[in-house]
C-alpha cells in the first residue's frame, strides 16, 4: 500500500529535479507556541539528514504561532528553517512515518516534498543514545546562523565568581484545567534552589540563579527571597540566547526551553513525571539531584489575579 502511495505522489509531482541536486523537505506548520514550532524544525533537520533531503522550511503563516514575528526570528537564530515557506510546487507526501518519505528522497524527477502529516515524530528509540548524534548538527547550524544577520541577540552578563543557572519556569498557559500535568510549582524550584546536590553536580561554588518566566515579580517573590533574578516577560530571542550560554540549564515542561538545551553543549537538567521529552544521555534527571517529580496544582484563576500570590 506504501508503495502504490509513494507511485502516485511521484506521479503528480510538479518539478523535476536538477541532477545531483538533493531534493528539499518541507513540512506544514503545526498549530501550536513557538516552541512546538521549532521542535517541528528540529525534526525536520534531522529527517532530511537521515533520508537525504535538504531540509527547505517550515509551510504556513509565520505571524499565526505564538510570539509572533519573533518566532520565525527565533528559528533564523538557531540555524533552522525557517516559517512561511512557500512550497506550492512541490510534491505532497504523507506516509505512515517519517521512514515512508525515502524513496522520495532517491527519485531523481522530485525537487521538493511536502510532508502532510500534521505532527514529525522521530519516535523514542531513535532519540536515545550518543548525544553528539543530535546535536552536533544542530550546534554547527546555529554557529553558522551567529556569523549572519539572524544572528541571536548577545547573552547576557554574567557575574563573577558565580555560575549561571538559567531556570525556564512555564507560566502563562498553564492553569485550572489547562495543561496541568506541565506545571510545576514555585516550591519545586525553591527545593531546586536549595540543592546541595546541584551544587556539588556542578561545580561546588555559588550559583546565581536566573529565572525566565511570565507574571509579575509578585508571582515569584518566594525565589526572589532565595536570591533569584527574575526575567519576567521580556525578549523571547534574549531568554534563548541566555538558556545557551548558562553555565546550567533546568528545563521546564516546555519545549521553548527543550529545543534550545539540543543547542547547548552544557549541562541540561530535566524534570521527570508526564510530558517528559525522550532525554539525551548526558542531561541530568532532576531525581539525581534529589527531586521527585513537580505536584501540586496550578493556582486559581481568582489566586493568579491576586498580587501577591504563591505558586506553591
Amino acid at each position: 500500500m506504501m508503495v502504490a502511495a509513494v507511485a502516485y505522489f511521484l506521479a503528480f509531482s510538479a518539478v523535476a529535479g536538477q541532477s545531483g541536486a538533493r531534493p528539499k523537505l518541507y513540512i506544514r506548520a503545526k498549530h501550536d507556541g513557538c516552541g512546538a514550532q521549532a521542535q517541528q524544525a528540529v525534526h525536520l533537520v534531522w529527517v532530511a539528514d537521515a533520508l537525504g533531503f535538504e531540509a527547505g522550511g517550515i509551510v504556513g503563516d509565520a505571524g499565526r504561532s505564538s510570539h509572533g514575528w519573533a518566532c520565525d526570528a527565533l528559528l533564523g537564530g538557531l540555524g533552522l528553517p525557517r516559517l512561511g515557506a512557500d512550497a506550492r510546487a512541490c510534491a505532497s507526501a504523507a506516509p505512515a512515518t517519517w521512514r515512508g518519505l525515502g524513496p522520495l528522497a532517491a527519485n531523481a524527477s522530485v525537487a521538493c516534498v511536502v510532508y502532510e502529516r500534521d505532527r514529525l515524530k522521530l519516535g523514542p528509540d531513535l532519540f536515545r543514545g550518543d548525544g553528539a548524534r543530535w546535536t552536533a548538527p544542530l550546534v554547527a547550524r546555529r554557529a553558522a546562523a551567529a556569523r549572519g544577520p539572524d544572528a541571536l541577540p548577545p547573552p547576557s552578563r554574567k557575574p563573577r565568581g558565580a555560575a549561571v543557572v538559567a531556570v525556564h519556569v512555564r507560566r502563562g498557559d498553564v492553569g485550572p484545567g489547562n495543561w496541568t500535568s506541565r506545571y510545576a510549582p514555585n516550591a519545586w524550584y525553591a527545593t531546586l534552589m536549595a540543592s546541595g546536590a546541584l551544587r556539588r553536580r556542578f561545580g561546588g561554588g555559588p550559583l546565581e540563579f536566573r529565572v525566565y518566566s511570565e507574571g509579575l515579580p509578585a508571582d515569584f517573590s518566594d525565589l526572589a527571597a532565595l536570591g533569584a533574578v527574575l526575567r519576567l516577560g521580556g525578549d523571547p530571542l534574549q531568554a534563548v540566547a541566555d538558556f545557551l550560554d548558562a553555565d546550567v540549564l533546568v528545563l521546564s515542561k516546555s519545549s521553548f526551553s527543550f529545543v534550545p538545551a539540543l543547542f547547548r553543549e552544557g549541562p541540561v537538567v530535566f524534570t521527570s513525571g508526564r510530558w517528559v521529552r525522550p532525554p539525551l544521555d548526558a542531561w541530568v534527571d532532576a531525581r539525581d539531584l534529589g527531586l521527585g517529580p513537580p505536584a501540586g496544582r496550578a493556582p486559581s484563576r481568582r489566586q493568579r489575579g491576586k498580587p501577591g500570590h504563591r505558586s506553591s
